[in-house]
Order: C-alpha cells, then sequence, then structure tokens
C-alpha cells in the first residue's frame, strides 16, 4: 500500500480524466506558500498562465473570433464546451481565427461483406466522427464517415474497405474532422486558451521539507546550482513551466511559493503537483 501522508498535506485535487494518484492543483492569486504534497519518486510540476476570452463559433464551420486576441497565437490550445477537446487556434488576424481539432483514434473491426465499420466504442459525442475522413490503409484516399448507429456501432463509409483481412481484426482507426465537428453557433464567454504566449507577472519559487514542513529550503536546477524560480512580468517573460523529476526520500514534502504576484488582465496563473502509481505516496490506502 501507499506511504500515509503526513498531517496537513494535501493530495486530493484530482480532477476527471486525471489519472494520477495524487494531486494538488489550483489557482495562484496572491503571494505566501502553496499546498504542501509528499512524494516519493517521480513527479509532474505544472506552472501555467490561463487566458480566459470569448469564442464565438458557427455551426459547420472552422471559423471562429474571440472577443480579444491579447497574449493569443497560432497553436494556443482551446478549451470550450463551442469545440472539441485537444482543438488549437489557427490563422489568427485580428481577432478572427480558424479552428484546427485534431485527430480522433478509435478502434474497430473490418469484416467481409460489410460496407462501413464495426466500431468498438464510439466517442461520447457522435458528431465527432460524422464527416471525418478516415485515414487506414483500407479504405481509399478521401473516404469519409457519412453516419453512425448508436444501435449497431456501424459507421457507414463513402467507400467500402478493401483489403480486408481474412478474420474480424481489431484495428485502430485514424479520423481527421471536418467542420461538422463544430456544432454549436453562438459564443462561449468562459472558452480559455493555453500557450507560450500568454505570460504571468509573478515570482515562483520551488521549496521542499525535509522535516515533515517544519524547516522549508528553496530547490535548485541542473548543476549549477541555480534555484528553481519562476519569474514572468507579464509582458516579455512568464512562460508555461512543465517538467519532471523524482525524489528518492520518502515523506519529502513539496510545495510553490509565490514570492511576488500581480495580477494579468485575464490571465490566471494555474499549478499543479502529481504523481502516481507506486510514488503515489501522499494518499493513505487502506489496510485490506
Amino acid at each position: 500500500m501507499g506511504i500515509p501522508s503526513l498531517p496537513g498535506v494535501s493530495g486530493s485535487d484530482k480532477v476527471a480524466a486525471d489519472l494520477a494518484t495524487s494531486v494538488v492543483a489550483g489557482t495562484i492569486a496572491a503571494a505566501g506558500p502553496g499546498k504542501a504534497f509528499s512524494v516519493y519518486g517521480p513527479m509532474n510540476l505544472v506552472l501555467y498562465g490561463e487566458r480566459t476570452a470569448t469564442l464565438t463559433t458557427t455551426a459547420n464551420s472552422f471559423s471562429a473570433s474571440v472577443g480579444s486576441a491579447t497574449g493569443l497565437a497560432n497553436g494556443a490550445a482551446i478549451k470550450s464546451a463551442n469545440v472539441p477537446n485537444g482543438t488549437v487556434l489557427a490563422g489568427l488576424s485580428g481577432t478572427s481565427l480558424t479552428l484546427a481539432p485534431p485527430p480522433q483514434f478509435w478502434n474497430g473491426t473490418l469484416q467481409p461483406g460489410t460496407t462501413g465499420i464495426r466500431m468498438g466504442a464510439l466517442p461520447l459525442d457522435l458528431s465527432v466522427l460524422v464527416g471525418a475522413t478516415v485515414v487506414s490503409p483500407y479504405f481509399v484516399a478521401g473516404t469519409t464517415v457519412l453516419s453512425i448507429d448508436a444501435t449497431t456501432r456501424i459507421a457507414t463509409t463513402s467507400n467500402a474497405p478493401t483489403g480486408l483481412p481474412g478474420v474480424p481484426t481489431n484495428i485502430l482507426f485514424e479520423f481527421t474532422p471536418d467542420p461538422s465537428v463544430i456544432v454549436t453557433t453562438g459564443a462561449d464567454a468562459a472558452a480559455t486558451f493555453t500557450g507560450a504566449g500568454i505570460l504571468f507577472n509573478a515570482t515562483v519559487q520551488l521549496e521542499r521539507s525535509f522535516d515533515g514542513g517544519a524547516t522549508w529550503i528553496p530547490c535548485n536546477i541542473g548543476g549549477s546550482g541555480g534555484l528553481a524560480q519562476w519569474v514572468g512580468d507579464g509582458s516579455t517573460t512568464g512562460s508555461p513551466i512543465s517538467l519532471a523529476f523524482g525524489d528518492p526520500e520518502a515523506g519529502m514534502l513539496y510545495r510553490f511559493n509565490t514570492l511576488a504576484f500581480s495580477a494579468v488582465a485575464g490571465v490566471a496563473l494555474k499549478y499543479r503537483i502529481s504523481t502516481t502509481g507506486q510514488a503515489g505516496t501522499s494518499i493513505s490506502l487502506q489496510t485490506i
């Protein structure tokens, strides 16, 4: 079982789809110390700015717009109810942009005598695949998904598969979405964007404690002894930080300590520290 948490230590800030064993995460809004987190083994560390802007989309179109493009650049990731997860911003011009959703990968089988794909599992939103292009050696280039029957799980395609395997075989198919993946016409005022150009204005230091939180020591980076501090001014510095490392000693505590903080309009400074599996020592497991 895992090693029990020390008193006063957090590790339960998990959200849906987060598979880490133990997580502390949140938003930094003022100077001061953050949550203590117990680590034994590998861990992840993330510190980044997240900009909120109104995203307006049109159904069946990759063309969209934002209320303000400050800090946004091509490649910025978009989180919005109006677009599929993983969509990025492309072709930014003023406040106009092009949406670029990611390819989808789903398992299915091909059977002699069938004219489509029997899906092993369907995405929650079937519109993700309808109209998508199938990228597979079993279909000619340009083959698209015409419809999906939720009962039979059959994805009807514009061309029949070729070179069928002799027996039903589970295959991973790639689907490139077309504009029909955008199903909402309207504005999402709560859309958020992450990317290298979204900067924070703060000085944040990583610290660790060897004695259960009584004494805190600033961490160092690399062999040069440089302090593990990340400094942003919100205009030219303050890029996202994402790294992984580990600690070989049980009972070690880590935390972010914000030495200075100034708010940047429309930008939230987010953080996350996590560990998983055998190294997830900050969650107490019941003995069986």
